[in-house]
């Protein structure tokens, strides 16, 4: 079984380059979209988590690994930012990650 639906849109540039570290909060933030199963299915959870204390700023759950899910976290996850702060997300730079609807919500 493959997932893969080709690309939607060119890869964005890998900024964090495997250092996970902040050296402050708001300031290095990590996604991705995790299957879990479950006696009766499957559930995705969707977590925004800091780097610099490994908390999770916000996450969503969801029956289906699609884009409203992940939507719906950043914009959770964007209502906890304190002023003009702006976070560098990474990902693992899916599908979710660059269609418009995201890439609109990172641009706000």
């Amino acid at each position: 079984y493959s997932s893969y639906e080709g690309e939607t849109t060119p890869a964005p540039a890998n900024l964090v380059d495997r250092d996970f570290t902040a050296e402050r909060p708001n300031e290095k933030w990590l996604t991705d979209i995790t299957e879990i199963k479950a006696r009766d299915g499957k559930v995705y959870l969707s977590p925004m988590i800091d780097c610099f204390d490994g908390k999770i700023v916000a996450y969503t759950a969801g029956f289906s690994p699609n884009a409203e899910l992940a939507n719906r976290m950043l914009e959770k996850a964007a209502s906890t930012l304190p002023g003009n702060a702006r976070p560098l997300v990474h990902s693992d730079r899916g599908r979710h990650y660059r269609w418009p609807g995201w890439l609109g919500l990172m641009e706000r």
